[in-house]
């Protein structure tokens, strides 16, 4: 990511709800803000519904861990 990266929105969750499933939701309220050009994100966030969230709106993924 370019070294102009920055937080732009986070979300703390209870352990019974799966951190993956609040991806679009952050993705939509970050986009009124800012042109979000990618998303880092641990391996909870790994599935094909937001990976295929991420390709349509031309968002790169960098995972971590």
């Amino acid at each position: 990511m370019p070294s102009s990266s920055q937080i732009v929105d986070f979300q703390a969750t209870r352990e019974y709800i799966h951190d993956g499933a609040r991806l679009g939701g952050l993705v939509e309220e970050s986009s009124k803000r800012v042109d979000v050009k990618g998303v880092i994100g641990e391996r909870a966030y790994d599935s094909r519904r937001n990976f295929n969230l991420l390709d349509e709106k031309g968002i790169k993924t960098h995972h971590k861990g």
